[in-house]
């Protein structure tokens, strides 16, 4: 490291050193202009990057407001949909309730004519084996009733046969006498 100076020498070495060239008011003017002049083409550029974000900040928010106001129409029609399925189905569980009542009062009056038919049935059965002992009864009777006629006519005959039979000997008897 070199060694420190004093004083003014030191001051002056930095002092023309790092002094920036004088210039003259022509040239300060024209770099203000030029400074100016960039200045306004940043601003401009600022300006309208401002403005496009701007836009795309109210595209979005009109895009959000839109989509807000779809939701919220979603939500009505979704709402309405289930208060109208809800009411549907409560339709609908009404009319199985009253099905099944009506099913179940049309069960019970079939189940009592099948039972009135079954003694209905029942009866006429019994009244069928009644006529078929009846009949069954007359015929024996009638066949009994055959059977004594059939004798006795069977015995008359016999008697009748005889009875002829005893006339033509009695006849060839006579015949023979004479």
């Amino acid at each position: 490291m070199p060694p420190k100076q004093k004083g003014k020498s030191a001051a002056k070495k930095k002092g023309p050193k790092d002094a920036p060239a004088k210039l003259d008011d022509k040239d300060l003017l024209r770099r203000a202009e030029i400074e100016v002049a960039c200045l306004q083409g940043l601003l401009e550029v600022k300006s309208q990057e401002t403005l496009t974000a701007r836009q795309h900040e109210q595209h979005w928010r009109d895009q959000v407001a839109a989509l807000q106001v779809s939701l919220e129409n979603q939500r009505v029609d979704l709402q309405d949909i289930t208060s109208n399925m809800q009411r549907q189905y409560k339709d609908m569980q009404e009319q199985q309730l009253k099905r099944g009542a009506a099913t179940e009062a049309q069960a019970k009056a079939l189940t009592a004519q099948l039972c009135s038919k079954d003694q209905e049935i029942a009866l006429l059965q019994e009244k069928q084996v009644q006529q078929q002992r009846l009949h069954q009864n007359e015929l024996a009777d009638m066949t009994k009733k055959q059977n004594i006629l059939q004798s006795e006519f069977a015995e008359m005959l016999k008697d009748t046969v005889q009875h002829l039979h005893a006339q033509r000997k009695a006849a060839y008897a006579k015949v023979a006498q004479i």
